[in-house]
């Protein structure tokens, strides 16, 4: 009989929504997700990234829903480089073009869940960041063409918090996400979830 040296980590959840104090800058609003982990992290089963559905708001709403499911399961050797949940929000321009929203980013709860009731979700509100030129001619023409300067690689750099010391950004709304924790194997490494 062989003896596992390695535990599993079940995310569940969903993308609940996307809040907006004064109404988004778009729209046709979606959401691309991506489950960031460290190095010994590997996915068992489930996807690590995907797309919601485009929406709007209503006329008096600051909410746009999505309700997007979130399921994976992973298995590691440690909690080194434990999950985190890389938001990137697109949406229409009034000039038609696809153009990003912000960005947002959110560590996976580290409590598992005993009995897993619907109370037991934990429902977490990540802010929105924004990138903002950093000279005055490319805010410009941001301005001119409504759009807003993009990240080359949301998941790594958002991920890894070393490389958004000079990042120039504001802030404006969150994501709203529900999501639950279910481990097994832990007690091997006296780990207390």
């Amino acid at each position: 009989m062989s003896i596992e040296n390695f535990f599993y980590l079940n995310i569940v959840g969903e993308i609940k929504s996307v809040k907006f104090p004064l109404g988004p800058y778009g729209s046709g609003v979606f959401c691309r997700y991506d489950i960031v982990a460290g190095d010994d992290w590997e996915i068992v089963s489930g996807i690590k990234s995907g797309i919601t559905q485009c929406a709007n708001g209503g006329k008096e709403s600051d909410e746009i829903v999505f309700n997007m499911p979130i399921e994976c399961t992973y298995k590691s050797t440690n909690i080194f480089g434990w999950p985190q949940i890389v938001f990137s929000i697109y949406g229409t321009n009034i000039w038609g073009t696809e153009v990003n929203l912000g960005y947002a980013r959110t560590h996976v709860p580290c409590f598992a869940t005993k009995e897993g009731k619907k109370s037991d979700f934990t429902v977490l509100k990540a802010p929105i960041i924004i990138p903002k030129s950093t000279n005055i001619w490319s805010s410009c023409i941001n301005f001119i063409t409504a759009r807003n300067p993009e990240l080359r690689d949301p998941p790594k750099i958002l991920s890894d918090g070393t490389k958004t010391k000079n990042l120039f950004t504001s802030s404006y709304g969150e994501v709203i996400s529900s999501l639950c924790i279910i481990t097994k194997g832990t007690d091997k490494f006296v780990y207390d979830f």
